[in-house]
């Protein structure tokens, strides 16, 4: 990306969305990458804009490296190293050109639905947080981003290498490993006759995988821990 500093067709109020599962990212650990990535969050368009004679539409942005690394406070070496990053697991995508780049960040409105209310202050009668609705909320955000991809056991034969990487990032454990898992699924759903004849055991295959792998890591640890003379082993061999 060229240029200095542009006067970027943003919004200057109003307010984003940013849930928890985000704490399951697998950039959440790494802190430019994710200064990065919320920086555009906050700088996107909620809205289609006109901006010098092109539409800039809802969820992107138009900004430089120099401009996030002066922004941001890192240099311009980690913007483009987390801009990078942030290309390699599809969270966004970069139009260039000789002065300035359009970054569109991928399942906006997933991250951003309905991102209409007003702000308005809190009242003495009125809580300042409604934790019945903020885990409701929360619910059906995650429902979106996870469980439409990942309904049935077929889904998950699909599974997507960015969710691929992300189990191996939380769990250490290879990728061999996890389709190891897949199949040890396949023959429990088997066993238990779930093959059409019964309703599925999980309404998100994928949380269903993760849970699964990470019982299996543990117990072929504990079990090497018992069985062999050396220490343990890292799941990661596995």
């Amino acid at each position: 990306m060229q240029g200095g500093l542009l006067k970027e067709p943003m919004p200057q109020n109003g307010w984003i969305k940013l849930h928890r599962i985000i704490l399951n990212w697998q950039w959440i650990n790494d802190p430019n990458v994710f200064l990065v990535f919320t920086r555009l969050l906050l700088k996107a368009n909620h809205e289609d804009r006109n901006w010098r004679g092109i539409v800039v539409k809802r969820g992107d942005v138009i900004t430089g490296r120099i401009q996030l690394a002066k922004e941001i406070g890192i240099s311009i070496q980690s913007v483009r190293t987390s801009l990078t990053k942030l290309k390699s697991t599809s969270e966004i995508t970069i139009k260039t050109t000789n002065k300035y780049s359009v970054i569109s960040i991928n399942n906006y409105n997933s991250y951003q639905q309905n991102n209409q209310q007003t702000n308005k202050p809190s009242t003495s009668n009125q809580p300042a947080t409604n934790h019945k609705q903020e885990d409701k909320e929360y619910k059906e955000d995650k429902n979106i981003v996870l469980i439409h991809k990942y309904k049935t056991f077929n889904d998950l034969l699909q599974i997507e290498e960015k969710d691929i990487a992300e189990i191996i990032a939380i769990y250490g454990v290879t990728k061999p490993f996890i389709f190891s898992c897949i199949d040890d699924i396949r023959n429990w759903l088997d066993k238990k006759g779930y093959s059409g004849k019964r309703g599925e055991p999980w309404k998100n295959y994928l949380s269903g995988l993760k849970g699964w792998v990470k019982r299996d890591a543990i117990e072929r640890i504990d079990h090497a821990k018992t069985n062999n003379t050396k220490r343990g082993i890292d799941a990661s061999n596995i």
